[in-house]
């Protein structure tokens, strides 16, 4: 009996702390209607850091900001990298123009050795015969033409330049009369002396006596040219004519001669050297296009890489640069925390 009197206070005891706990608990609650408490808050914090050192164009954050992983938050000056790789484009561009000159150049190149190499067409055999003949014909005519100055005109020929004279007078005559009559004025009852304006008519018939003054003028010359014979001048225009024709005979029977014989080896092989020559302009374009391309794909890299992003959805804690500031590699720009 005296054991349980002692087990009683104790109960009593506890059971009194109990309810003065939460009669205190109950009461600061009620006071301002919040629950205040006391503890750690975990969380991980990452550091946004720039891998190439720049000049500070943007902040997209701000401290105590919530944000989300891979989005912008600081942008670095990248004109310099834009610059950069508008040259290396504009590089590329020509060096692939150049390759597509030289391909074309060694198409031509291969079929001219083809075409060397595979010896004659009766085309070109038949062609090199009609130049010859050509030729043969033009120095005929020079020679003739020499001949016929340095010996003087023949009595024939003083005879048909004045009778073509005499037909350009007459014709003169003709349209010298027709426009006189044309452009003539006359007199009309009340109005007096009318003279025609510049009409079809009229421009016709002074177009006609300007044609027959040329001509009869042209027929004049022709007849006293006959006449006086040909002065030193025209003889040594004249026979410079005749060499000039034998020269291209002489070219154009060479021509058909080696036509006739093929290709020597040393066309043939400066035939080859040219196609080799356009091949290593091909490769020698390739070779610039590569390694503009992969300058290129650097530029590209570092580009992206002055755009800096979130590495993780969160809040920033501290933002520690601001727009205009130069930043170094591996520099701390913003700290992250991720609360979730």
């Amino acid at each position: 009996m005296h054991k349980r009197m002692r087990f009683i206070p104790i109960v009593v005891i506890i059971v009194v702390v109990v309810l003065g706990g939460y009669w205190w608990t109950t009461r600061v609650t009620a006071a301002d209607g919040l629950l205040r408490a006391s503890g750690t808050i975990e969380a991980t914090e990452v550091t946004v850091s720039p891998e190439i050192g720049g000049r500070v164009v943007e902040v997209l954050v701000a401290e105590g900001e919530r944000i989300d992983a891979d989005q912008i938050v600081v942008r670095l000056d990248d004109r310099l990298q834009q610059a950069q790789l508008k040259q290396l484009e504009a590089a590329v561009a020509a060096a692939q123009a150049q390759q597509r000159a030289a391909q074309a150049q060694q198409q031509a190149a291969q079929a001219n050795y083809d075409l060397l190499k595979a010896g004659p067409l009766i085309e070109q055999v038949q062609a090199a015969q009609e130049a010859v003949k050509t030729a043969e014909a033009n120095v005929a005519s020079a020679q003739a033409q020499y001949d016929q100055l340095k010996k003087g005109a023949r009595a024939a020929d003083i005879a048909a330049a004045e009778a073509a004279l005499a037909q350009a007078a007459a014709q003169r005559k003709v349209a010298l009369d027709t426009h006189d009559k044309t452009m003539q004025c006359v007199t009309v009852p009340g109005r007096g002396e009318v003279c025609p304006g510049l009409g079809t008519r009229e421009e016709q018939a002074r177009a006609a006596l300007e044609a027959a003054e040329e001509a009869y003028a042209a027929a004049e010359s022709r007849l006293n040219q006959l006449k006086r014979g040909a002065t030193k001048e025209e003889l040594a225009a004249a026979q410079s004519r005749v060499e000039a024709a034998k020269a291209q005979q002489s070219m154009a029977q060479a021509q058909l001669a080696q036509v006739e014989k093929g290709a020597r080896t040393e066309q043939l092989s400066a035939a080859a050297a040219q196609v080799a020559v356009t091949q290593a302009q091909i490769e020698a374009a390739a070779a610039q296009i590569a390694a503009a391309q992969a300058q290129i794909d650097v530029l590209k890299v570092q580009i992206d890489k002055l755009t800096l992003k979130a590495p993780m959805s969160g809040v920033v804690l501290n933002r520690s640069i601001e727009p205009g500031e130069i930043v170094a590699p591996g520099a701390r720009l913003l700290s992250v925390a991720d609360t979730a």
